[in-house]
């Protein structure tokens, strides 16, 4: 079995984040993938706490814009519907 380094959790981080700049409004996606990366980096160990925090926040960030994405369209289609019913 392969031990995780710290070289290939920065290497992982880094394109993670490559991929960030790239792709826009893919939230379940981004989310996942930045909180798998706070577990890596916990898992190294207590010298890269600051890392788990830094991947965990990004992670909270696309959690809350899934939902928050969600909860617009959720709104726009309740809205859309009882508009018609009005007709």
């Amino acid at each position: 079995m392969e031990r995780l380094v710290d070289s290939l959790a920065d290497y992982v981080s880094k394109e993670i984040r490559d991929y960030e700049s790239r792709v826009n409004y893919q939230f379940g996606i981004m989310y996942s993938l930045f909180f798998n990366m706070g577990l890596i980096w916990h898992k190294l160990g207590n010298m890269y706490d600051d890392n788990a925090v830094e991947e965990f926040k990004k992670a909270v960030y696309y959690l809350l814009a899934l939902s928050n994405n969600i909860s617009s369209k959720l709104m726009h289609r309740a809205y859309r519907y009882t508009t018609r019913q009005r007709k």
